[in-house]
């Protein structure tokens, strides 16, 4: 993220308001009858907002930023083209403002774009609501909708999302994506339109239980839900839960795929059925199937999330992302499991549109496996989103072996301090800034880690300055190095519970946690 950028935006876009904290925080949608953006907007009580904007392609623009006064003002990141934004209410609109940056890294507000979002389901921008008389704002919670989530026959699939009796979401079948929309007065009926090119079309759905009878046409199908009930992906509020990882009595058992060839791996400690006829081949940490007449492909990728809440925090990056295409998550994670989330996704690579099911499935030693199963839009089909389900849940996990290499990282770590640290600033006539981004985990001979650093950034001007100092965050706790996927491991767990994982390499004498760039000095704290 470009903080530099942000300082300056602070600086110079910042105006006196009212001192409410506004609420910016739920789902929006652009004022615009042939778009198909929308805008995800985060907040917490320390006035910090960060979120998602979906474009009409798929791509996803990835948000951070704070609140002055009644505007958010942050950075909005697309790969590796960075713009500044600021929101704010219009009477019931939330107006996008998207500021380029010059050459020189100054907010270009002479050519600002402004864009009208409104809320999804409605509502209004209000302030963050006050905790001081004693009511506490996060007991209770609203139940899930009714109509949210995804609904199959195998045939036609209908997935939805949205509240308060609104929804949007899309209808597939036999290849195609039809785009839809939908009111419900009540949680049993359903009307709605989707939409074909330039044409729309009217179908109603009728819930009881777990089936919607939807009907288009004159033409009656029974849908039933997929997964079974919808639920967000677990609230870590809710019953004191932590984002840690899952215990192995709270994983489910493996359920094995009649017939299948059984993959043994302990050196990434998992164990997985292949379905019949498909073919697995393991290329470094990676396992990549094919069969010789059903298209597409299926793959089993390690990843070091600790936990589902992990995971589908990162559903808003691209699964891949290179210069012949792009795949993204398309729908919300929905649970399958105590430690298992599920979403599909699409994209286009290498000039064709391709669709898919992902399945993340944390281990309870941590880290876990990704089960991506997919083809080309034309080709795909239930088969397989039931693929993917079916080979995550027939995982078995083992505490994975040592690489050999994890002697060497011992001795290479311990007593030491592993540093990482960008630094930059700028002056010229107008002002000058500076900023600094770094963090200092000292790696103790009796196990025990402490850990500090944070983002520092200054501006000044002749009309004044503006400082950003959260402080340094110190943390503390037990470090290890493990097996992870087969990869040497840097594991740190903390005292509060949270448990972070560093996949270890070298480039030469480089050191890389989690392919970026860290060094490895001298501990003076501890040995």
């Amino acid at each position: 993220m470009n903080r530099i950028s942000l300082i300056t935006l602070i600086a110079v876009l910042a105006v006196p308001g009212i001192a409410a904290a506004q609420s910016f925080a739920g789902n929006y949608r652009l004022q615009d009858p042939q778009s198909a953006t929308t805008m995800t907007v985060q907040q917490d009580r320390a006035g910090k907002v960060s979120g998602t904007l979906t474009l009409d392609d798929g791509s996803v623009v990835k948000l951070q930023g704070e609140i002055k006064e009644t505007e958010a003002i942050g950075i909005a990141v697309m790969g590796e083209k960075n713009t500044l934004f600021k929101l704010r209410f219009q009477g019931e609109q939330l107006i996008y403002t998207m500021i380029a940056v010059t050459a020189d890294g100054k907010p270009d507000l002479a050519h600002a774009q402004q864009f009208p979002f409104e809320r999804a389901g409605g509502g209004l921008g209000r302030s963050v609501p006050d905790t001081s008389g004693g009511r506490d704002p996060l007991a209770g919670g609203a139940a899930t909708d009714p109509f949210t989530g995804v609904f199959s026959d195998g045939k036609v699939r209908l997935e939805l999302e949205g509240n308060g009796g609104r929804y949007q979401g899309q209808i597939q079948f036999q290849g195609a994506t039809f785009p839809a929309t939908a009111q419900a007065s009540n949680g049993e009926s359903l009307k709605g339109k989707f939409t074909n090119e330039a044409d729309s079309f009217d179908f109603a759905g009728s819930l009881q239980g777990a089936t919607l009878t939807f009907v288009t046409g004159g033409t009656t199908y029974q849908l039933h839900r997929q997964g079974g009930k919808p639920e967000a992906v677990v609230n870590p509020l809710v019953g004191g839960a932590r984002k840690s990882v899952p215990a192995a009595s709270q994983v489910p058992a493996a359920q094995p795929i009649a017939g299948g060839q059984v993959v043994n791996d302990p050196s990434m400690g998992v164990r997985f059925s292949v379905p019949p006829g498909w073919k697995p081949q393991k290329q470094q940490a990676n396992y990549i199937m094919g069969h010789d007449t059903i298209p597409g492909m299926i793959l089993v990728i390690p990843h070091t999330s600790n936990s589902i809440q992990e995971l589908a925090a990162a559903a808003s990056e691209p699964l891949y992302q290179a210069e012949d295409g792009q795949l993204m998550v398309t729908s919300s994670p929905q649970n399958l499991a105590s430690n298992m989330i599920v979403a599909d996704y699409g994209g286009n690579v290498q000039g064709k549109d391709a669709r898919g099911r992902i399945v993340g499935i944390v281990s309870p030693f941590g880290g876990g496996f990704l089960v991506m199963a997919g083809a080309d839009a034309a080709s795909y089909g239930p088969q397989h989103a039931r693929l993917a389900e079916d080979i995550a849940r027939s995982m078995r996990f083992s505490k994975p072996q040592a690489p050999p290499e994890a002697v060497m990282w011992k001795q290479k770590l311990t007593g030491m301090r592993v540093k990482y640290f960008k630094h930059g600033g700028s002056s010229d006539v107008s002002g000058a800034y500076s900023w600094s981004d770094e963090r200092d985990i000292d790696l103790c001979s009796n196990g025990t880690f402490q850990s500090a650093g944070g983002f520092q950034g200054s501006l000044g001007t002749a009309n004044g300055s503006a400082i950003i100092d959260p402080g340094s965050k110190s943390q503390s706790g037990q470090w290890a190095i493990i097996g992870q996927a087969g990869q040497p491991a840097l594991q740190l767990q903390h005292t509060s519970g949270k448990v972070e994982t560093f996949v270890l390499s070298t480039d030469g004498s480089k050191t890389f946690l989690n392919d970026v760039r860290w060094y490895v000095i001298e501990n003076p704290t501890c040995q």
